[in-house]
């Protein structure tokens, strides 16, 4: 059920967005770092995870080149027709920035922008979007707040047999600190 208003929701957004009811804002400002996308920094990110999984419990660490490798690699595996062109993960200090440019679901491409902050809430990991941009357009706060509960409902019944103790972002990097469970 959350899944199906999660997805009517985000179509209820890009009609809006593409009917140009929603004023325009600035433009978005990335991150001008460099992320660097490699078969060895995807099968990295993949090894720690591996690692992670055998053991009771982990502190990883993962770069925003290894995170967007994995992206870039894993749908490339997984999709016949990949929807999302030149992805990148940017990490900075308590936000993770992701931007790619969404092809094949409206008449032209949509350029995507999106912040948001994970924490951590009773081992479960959560999601707060801060900013969603589409061609440069923001989404509404409402908006923002309701993807951000469906999210976080969804991430908390996965049932992903992991206990999140810790989730920290720094420039280039995050950490994150749990265990497996049973």
């Amino acid at each position: 059920m959350r899944k199906a208003l999660l997805a009517f929701l985000l179509g209820v957004v890009i009609l809006i967005l593409l009917s140009g009811c929603i004023g325009g804002g600035a433009s978005q400002v990335l991150p001008s770092r460099r992320i660097e996308i490699s078969r060895e920094l995807a099968d990295s990110a993949w090894g720690k995870i591996y690692t992670a999984q055998r053991q009771g419990s982990f502190s990883l660490s993962f770069t925003e080149s290894e995170l967007t490798s994995l992206l870039v690699f894993t749908l490339e595996e997984r999709l016949k027709e990949q929807p999302l062109r030149e992805p990148r993960i940017w990490i900075e200090k308590d936000k993770i920035i992701f931007a790619a440019t969404v092809v094949d679901l409206a008449p032209s491409p949509l350029n995507l922008v999106v912040e948001f902050q994970l924490y951590v809430e009773g081992g479960a990991v959560g999601v707060r979007f801060l900013k969603i941009k589409v061609n440069r357009t923001s989404l509404p706060a409402v908006t923002l707040r309701t993807i951000s509960r469906i999210a976080s409902e969804t991430l908390a019944e996965a049932k992903l047999r992991l206990y999140i103790e810790e989730i920290k972002t720094e420039t280039g990097v995050i950490f994150i600190k749990g265990r497996v469970t049973s």
